[in-house]
């Protein structure tokens, strides 16, 4: 799918819906948490990601990738 840089409702509500599952999953309601979280959801509706389950499933690997580093050491994710 390509990314026109706009969202119908239909999306809209897939990302909102998917922000506030991933915010309330891990606790996050500092604001700069919560917009690096949305800056991750958009960046995966950019690559033409839209349901709501494929963008969890996109943000839950980010997670994991941010939080194996240092040699596979977990270390704190930001979000």
């Amino acid at each position: 799918m390509f990314f026109n840089g706009s969202a119908n409702p239909a999306q809209l509500k897939a990302l909102r819906h998917a922000l506030e599952a991933y915010c309330e999953r891990y606790a996050i309601t500092k604001d700069e948490e919560r917009n690096a979280a949305a800056e991750m959801v958009m960046a995966i509706f950019s690559r033409g990601v839209i349901s709501h389950d494929e963008i969890m499933a996109g943000m839950e690997t980010v997670r994991a990738t941010r939080a194996t580093v240092d040699h596979g050491k977990p270390q704190a994710a930001p979000f």
